[in-house]
């Protein structure tokens, strides 16, 4: 695995043609890993990696520090580092707070196919006291409501609604949510009448989605290049959201 730096890391694949660009939430790569199996998962599959983790817990929207910090920098390097790579399609990956990142990034790199569990569709003070979001006012808040104010060249992207609605015509767009959880299947709402974005609910009412899915053992089967098109028809998507 090499690294661009502490916050981004990369390893090359047999079949670069595929890549997995995983964004995670407030934990380090190794602790994202222990936690969702992310690495586990990727290593199912002969498809180039990229992992990336905000310290700062703001959902990569003022990049990730280092030569990275604004999320224009970010993008930069995923693009310049996918093309290293070689890969021809893309999958971006996030769960919680690295969901946000990877919608955003996936709608300006034009990836094939994006996974988000949780969603977290802004990060903008004003849409979440417009929606009665105090999960995120307080997230806002605790992360440095300071870098809110003074961060101005980040904030055209604080509101995914707003740029999925400009659609860039190709990525596809999957949101994983529990539909008992009525905070994150609100904000998944938030984002299912935009273009290409399906939520796909199951009969939780946890957080951490993956967590649910790990006992169904298909993690592996959703970010298979070769199930996506199909993903929301296949027997293993319908089993999960039955609960069976």
């Amino acid at each position: 695995m090499q690294q661009l730096n502490e916050h981004f890391a990369f390893v090359q694949g047999s079949d670069s043609d595929v890549l997995l660009i995983t964004f995670t939430g407030g934990y380090g790569v190794e602790a994202a890993a222990k936690k969702f199996d992310w690495l586990r998962v990727s290593s199912f599959y002969p498809y180039s990696s990229i992992f990336v983790r905000d310290p700062s817990k703001r959902m990569c929207a003022h990049g990730i520090g280092g030569n990275l910090d604004s999320f224009d920098k970010l993008l930069d390097a995923l693009r310049e580092t996918a093309q290293r790579l070689n890969a021809a399609r893309i999958i971006t990956i996030g769960s919680s707070a690295g969901s946000f990142a990877a919608i955003l990034a996936a709608h300006l790199l034009k990836a094939d196919y994006c996974h988000a569990f949780a969603p977290h569709p802004y990060c903008n003070l004003k849409r979440a006291m417009l929606r009665m979001d105090l999960r995120m006012v307080r997230q806002i808040w605790s992360t440095g409501i300071l870098s809110y104010f003074t961060q101005m060249r980040s904030r055209k992207y604080y509101d995914l609604g707003n740029e999925l609605s400009n659609t860039n015509g190709h990525t596809r767009y999957f949101l994983h949510v529990c539909r008992n959880s009525k905070v994150d299947y609100r904000r998944a709402q938030y984002l299912a009448d935009r273009p290409n974005a399906s939520i796909i609910d199951y009969p939780c009412d946890q957080h951490i989605v993956p967590r649910y899915l790990a006992r169904y053992r298909c993690l592996d089967k959703i970010f298979n290049i070769n199930n996506q098109d199909q993903l929301l028809e296949m027997e293993f998507i319908r089993e999960a959201r039955a609960g069976n």
